[in-house]
């Protein structure tokens, strides 16, 4: 979702760069544009995997549960 963003801001900031009439100010807002489209794309990978982990763990515990339950049995 926002890779796309991510390519088009890069996109921008490597026009302004090369085409040589953006002065400072723009340079630096297309940057910290691109930079925050960065941080993202990190955030939607991020979140995921930190969901399945907070998952595993939580079928890890009721697995361990279920095993010291019926163990007790014997």
């Amino acid at each position: 979702m926002y890779y796309s963003g991510l390519i088009k801001a890069e996109s921008y900031v490597v026009q302004l760069a090369r085409d040589g009439k953006a002065n400072e100010k723009s340079l630096q807002l297309a940057y910290h544009r691109a930079l925050a489209h960065r941080m993202n794309v990190v955030a939607d990978a991020t979140w995921p995997l930190l969901g399945f982990v907070i998952a595993g763990i939580g079928i890890h515990g009721l697995v361990t549960i279920a095993d010291k339950n019926n163990s007790s049995h014997y």
